[in-house]
């Protein structure tokens, strides 16, 4: 999924995706969920800022290893990587 626009100044794009694999072993198998939102803002003729952020949320459900029950994994994840600054001379 992939939205995007803006005008003059501004433009954005938001894209995401669902995965959900079962496993082939009974209650195992894998889910995860992002999301990308971008944004540029021109703020003079000669500099435009860029803010690039990721979000993940996932779920992992392993197997039974040597008949030990393995608890499933959640991991949470954001990155939010810095302004880049763009300016002409």
């Amino acid at each position: 999924l992939n939205i995007a626009g803006g005008g003059e100044n501004i433009q954005y794009n938001i894209s995401g995706d669902y995965l959900n694999n079962e496993g082939i072993v009974i209650n195992t198998g894998f889910e995860r969920f992002s999301i990308r939102p971008n944004i540029s803002v021109k703020l003079r003729d000669n500099l435009t800022v860029n803010v690039n952020s990721y979000l993940q949320w996932s779920t992992d459900n392993p197997t039974v290893i040597n008949g030990r029950d393995v608890s499933p994994n959640i991991s949470i994840r954001w990155h939010l990587y810095p302004a880049k600054w763009c300016i002409w001379t």
